[in-house]
């Protein structure tokens, strides 16, 4: 299910899972979190190709689906996420803006737009999934708090 969603279809293997994580320590654009609530694994949130200079990143978050069947919510753990993420992007990092790329069909632009996020663009038959090219959506979500101003 997951995988359907996601951009790439490359399955990562353990040994190269592994290898991404050593180098995170050293990369100063691609942070990544892994998010617990009480012991349970709720999903990972990422800043990655991170631009200080003009105070943006790309946003990702991987939502675990065991989370959302423990907990029998509607929901799950993308709204904590998406909620976190922003906390991290905007009060800890101080961005201006965060962007995010996400496959035209994915339930979760839905909740995306309920957040704050808009559609900015969209890229045509950007991924080939299931036998069909599918376009991809590009949102964003600008902190009108960052210098209280914003060009949207």
């Amino acid at each position: 299910v997951v995988r359907q969603s996601m951009l790439q279809d490359h399955i990562i293997q353990l040994d190269e899972h592994l290898k991404f994580i050593a180098n995170l320590k050293n990369n100063l654009k691609h942070f990544c979190w892994l998010v617990k609530k009480d012991n349970d694994l709720v999903g990972v949130i990422t800043l990655h190709d991170l631009d200080f200079q003009n105070s943006h990143s790309y946003f990702g978050l991987y939502a675990n689906p065991e989370y959302t069947q423990l907990n029998k919510k509607t929901v799950g753990g993308g709204f904590t996420l998406y909620k976190l993420g922003l906390k991290v992007a905007f009060d800890i990092f101080k961005l201006h803006s965060i962007q995010g790329i996400t496959i035209f069909d994915n339930p979760i632009l839905y909740l995306q737009k309920k957040i704050g996020f808009v559609e900015i663009g969209k890229f045509k038959d950007y991924v080939f999934k299931g036998g069909n090219w599918k376009d991809v959506i590009v949102t964003e979500f600008i902190n009108i708090n960052s210098n209280g101003q914003s060009s949207n």
